[in-house]
């Protein structure tokens, strides 16, 4: 058999014309008779391969402990074998013959097969050969499904690359975050827990709908197990779940319903209108019990602390570990990344060194997938979030342009394009790199600012998400405007307005207000004139009772809620 390079089709070695297109055998049109040449080339391809063959081997890669079963593994031990037989005995084929005797022996062999394939790495560019039994007629005959051209006749494109069913199959799923999927499998696996213990309990009737899965139960199973569930879900130490992770369970229950295509909507739906009021009654217990009234949240980082780091060096750039800390603290508080993925998914990628009007590097970071931008069809509209970090020319050594600069010098040159922090070098003395190529870990990641905490002795709950709390915090204490607020943390929501929290001295000052400490009105709110208090004419007190701003107040509508400020406070 051999193969029409124009049209690819398979044709009997008796015709040498295409029987689909009439296109000459290859061999015919160069007018020397056929096989001459292709047993010379032939022989030269065998000489090529004995050099190669010479040098192959079947290596022995390291397999994980927790590859395969017993059995998988000795199918691949069985299969090694026998490759590694193969492999020996090709190699004295080769060396133990001259390259006219290999083709008289393998004619005489019906079963054994030699394949060369040569790909140029662009599509429908290589060629196929094969030698077979038939030898004896022609030497070289293509045995191959598809014959590649070099795309000259045909005109093909070679960007476009090949793309398997798999990864369409892939690609057509919707897209559900990670963390959305690990938050219903925790509630599945609960109400797993829950239902393997209430069996034990149940009457035959209830045993029967409690061995059913999760996605197999009808709607009237769900409003039967459902409630005895949410009343009875503990946590494994057996202490009572607060209110909002009982909204949580449901909630993500019903996002593993959806997952596996079963649309359920356990809380609006009126059929199921007996969980919602569950629900809603054991989270009202919950409260009235006063389970989870103080929440825990990542404290904000003041400012006497954080210079504190800086001037004792637990944040710099004096060795590897400490810049480390330090690159990943200044990208959290002028960015105001989210503590875990955000910081994780970072890559160089994501930022880039622009110079502003007056001359100053900018440092400008670029998110490409957050929580609240997925660069989908739903979010195409939606401009990622992008913040700037300019020089700090007032303090050299906490520029943030500076320790990027810097942090990329002791970087390697051949490096993870993927990654962006990389794991610091415990041996770097006299060493222009201090880090090698090894990406920090997640485990790592996830402690940073409780580390460098720990190094300075300050106790508190600070965490990574101690960063972003700190960014808006700061901004709203200094009166900047909601919107540039929004543009540095990347909020698109009102839970920015949960980070609007009184700094320390402020919450003092009301204290002491309350408590009638002398001169602690003059700190926070309208000043009070004394003289215009003392006063007993009557225009005096009417006075006092006015209130005037020495400038326009300002007005920032968000959702229909009204917000007036105002910069300067007197009594008339």
């Amino acid at each position: 058999m051999w193969v029409c390079l124009n049209c690819h089709e398979f044709n009997s070695p008796e015709y040498d014309n295409c029987l689909a297109c009439h296109t000459a055998r290859p061999q015919s049109r160069t007018g020397s008779s056929k096989g001459r040449k292709e047993n010379k080339a032939a022989s030269l391809f065998l000489e090529g391969i004995k050099k190669s063959v010479d040098n192959t081997s079947v290596v022995r890669t390291r397999r994980p402990a927790s590859e395969g079963t017993l059995e998988q593994r000795q199918q691949n031990e069985d299969v090694k074998k026998v490759a590694e037989h193969l492999v020996e005995k090709f190699k004295h084929l080769l060396s133990s013959a001259p390259n006219e005797q290999i083709f008289t022996d393998m004619s005489q062999m019906t079963s054994h097969m030699l394949v060369a394939a040569v790909d140029f790495g662009t599509t429908y560019s290589g060629y196929a050969f094969s030698f077979r039994h038939e030898f004896k007629d022609d030497p070289l005959k293509i045995h191959a499904k598809q014959a590649w051209n070099a795309g000259e006749k045909d005109n093909v494109d070679s960007r476009f690359r090949p793309v398997e069913n798999g990864e369409v199959d892939a690609q057509s799923k919707p897209y559900i975050p990670a963390n959305t999927i690990k938050k219903a499998n925790w509630a599945k696996n609960m109400y797993n827990s829950w239902r393997l213990g209430a069996i034990l309990n149940a009457e035959e009737e209830e045993r029967l709908i409690l061995q059913k899965d999760l996605l197999c139960l009808t709607d009237a199973e769900i409003i039967s197990l459902f409630p005895k569930f949410i009343m009875s879900v503990r946590r494994k130490d057996c202490g009572e779940y607060k209110s909002d992770t009982i909204f949580s369970i449901i909630t993500s229950i019903q996002k593993y319903y959806e997952i596996n295509g079963k649309n359920i909507s356990l809380l609006s739906d009126i059929k199921f209108n007996s969980i919602k009021n569950c629900v809603s009654n054991t989270m009202r217990e919950k409260v009235q019990k006063g389970i989870g009234l103080f929440k825990r949240q990542a404290q904000v980082i003041p400012k006497e602390t954080e210079t504190m780091l800086w001037e004792n060096r637990f944040l710099g750039y004096g060795d590897p570990e400490t810049l480390f800390h330090t690159i990943f603290w200044i990208i959290g508080i002028n960015f105001g990344l989210r503590g875990g993925q955000e910081h994780r998914d970072l890559s160089m990628e994501n930022f880039r060194l622009e110079t502003a009007d007056n001359g100053e590097q900018v440092l400008v970071y670029r998110e490409t997938v957050s929580k609240t931008y997925r660069g989908g069809l739903d979010h195409r509209n939606i401009e990622p979030h992008t913040a700037r970090a300019f020089q700090n020319r007032q303090q050299p050594d906490r520029c943030p342009v500076h320790i990027f600069n810097t942090y990329i010098k002791k970087l390697p040159s051949e490096r993870a394009k993927e990654a962006f922090y990389f794991q610091p070098l415990a041996c770097y003395k006299d060493k222009p790199v201090w880090f090698s190529k090894q990406p920090v870990g997640k485990n790592k990641l996830e402690v940073v600012v409780k580390t460098v905490m720990g190094k300075g002795g300050i106790d508190g709950f600070y965490t990574n998400h101690s960063l972003r709390a700190t960014t808006a915090t700061r901004l709203f204490n200094a009166n900047i405007p909601e919107q540039l607020i929004r543009e540095q943390t990347g909020h698109r929501s009102n839970a920015l307005w949960s980070y609007s929290r009184p700094s320390e001295p402020q919450k003092r000052k009301v204290s002491e207000i309350l408590q009638l400490n002398e001169d602690s009105c003059t700190s926070i709110g309208p000043t009070v004139s004394k003289q215009a208090t003392n006063s007993s004419s009557p225009t005096a007190a009417k006075q006092a009772t006015t209130i005037s701003a020495k400038s326009v107040p300002s007005f920032v509508f968000n959702n229909s809620n009204i917000n007036i400020y105002f910069s300067k406070w007197c009594l008339m």
